[in-house]
């Protein structure tokens, strides 16, 4: 009984570690490129829309706020757009692309954009920290080759994100710098109290004389 007291009691502070340190690890987040120089990340998001968009995702969107429909199939179509970008025409990925952007076009007939004009102005550092700090707070999942943030309940959210980081698909993470160390001394205050909650639940105390009377 005293052990499931103190599992009960340690879940919320397992938690809380669990997302300061996923958090800590995803600032220093880079792109996974496959041998041919695709991100493979940008093309998972990009299945995941297209399976959430077969399902009726921009018509969703159009009943949360005035032209969801539209903006969710323009940064739909936009993204596939800049992927495909240089790519082989005669590729599958290019293809898959290109029926999607065709798509997107019939239908249709701010951190986040700021984090694409860092891009287009070629202000690097700041498109990383901006990018890391999506990937980080955002709390990305990968399931079947589809990846989606937000634990995949906002998909303008997802159209926006892949459209910003379509325009450089390779861009990798540096050194870690102030921002990110920053950050770290911050989650250290989290941390400790928090690692410091768990050990005094866990601890075996020792029994005295007077507690056994």
């Amino acid at each position: 009984m005293k052990v499931l007291i103190k599992v009960f009691f340690s879940i919320p502070f397992l938690t809380i570690l669990y997302f300061v340190t996923s958090i800590n690890l995803r600032l220093y987040y880079s792109p996974d490129l496959s041998e041919a120089g695709i991100n493979k990340d940008i093309y998972n998001q990009l299945n995941y829309l297209k399976s959430r968009n077969t399902a009726g995702a921009a018509e969703d969107m159009q009943t949360l706020y005035p032209e969801g429909l539209m903006f969710f199939e323009c940064l739909y179509g936009l993204a596939w757009t800049d992927f495909i970008s240089g790519m082989d025409i005669r590729s599958e990925v290019f293809q898959n692309g290109l029926t999607e952007i065709i798509k997107s076009i019939v239908t249709t007939a701010a951190t986040i954009v700021s984090h694409r004009a860092a891009l287009i102005h070629n202000d690097i550092q700041l498109a990383i920290e901006i990018r890391n700090e999506i990937e980080a707070f955002g709390f990305p999942e990968t399931v079947n080759n589809k990846k989606y943030f937000l634990y995949g309940h906002l998909d303008i959210a997802d159209a926006f994100i892949v459209w910003t980081r379509a325009a450089n698909p390779s861009l990798q993470s540096g050194k870690p710098v102030w921002w990110q160390l920053n950050f770290h001394l911050w989650s250290i205050l989290i941390i400790f109290p928090t690692t410091l909650s768990l050990f005094l639940i866990w601890r075996n105390r020792k029994h005295t004389n007077s507690d056994r009377l």
